[in-house]
């Protein structure tokens, strides 16, 4: 993922801190279907003040943390710039998405390399903790997500893309 260092704004906290969107998608459309084709499904864009997902929600995210509230009908130049945003980015990142036609593996490696790094390094757990007794990490990420007050859906083990502009 890209990045922007921090050091200016450790340095002196009142520089000017430029605003900038996030994109995420996720990377998910059925074997062989055109990508472009998807474009427009399971995104969103971020910048400081708002969150727009999947061409039809807008959430002002300094009011409403809990995205309860639509916003998009007032704010249709915030929605056009991120509209054109997520776009131009869509277009500089598609070309990068190569594997479309690989097949999608049967089990998901990282879920089974976690229970074998548990199962090896026991993580300090303790000898009465079996694997058995320890959530997976989607698990405790979901629990994470539930307690910290936001709302998380399930992607359905789909990779997701990001990037920022």
């Amino acid at each position: 993922m890209e990045g922007r260092g921090l050091v200016p704004l450790i340095e002196d906290s009142h520089i000017e801190w430029s605003d900038r969107f996030l994109f995420i998608h996720c990377i998910l459309w059925p074997a062989g279907a055109d990508p472009d084709d998807h474009q427009w499904n399971q995104f969103a864009a971020r910048n400081q003040w708002f969150r727009f997902v999947n061409n039809d929600a807008l959430y002002d995210m300094q009011q409403d943390l809990g995205q309860t509230t639509n916003v998009i009908d007032d704010n249709p130049d915030m929605v056009s710039e991120m509209r054109r945003a997520f776009d131009h980015w869509w277009k500089e990142t598609r070309p990068l998405m190569i594997n479309e036609f690989v097949s999608i593996s049967p089990t998901r490696p990282y879920h089974v390399w976690y229970q074998q790094q548990l199962e090896r390094e026991h993580l300090g757990l303790g000898d009465s903790t079996t694997v058995a007794d320890i959530p997976s990490h989607r698990d405790v990420s979901w629990q994470a997500a539930q307690t910290d007050g936001y709302s998380v859906a399930d992607t359905g083990g789909c990779s997701c893309g990001a990037g920022m502009a």
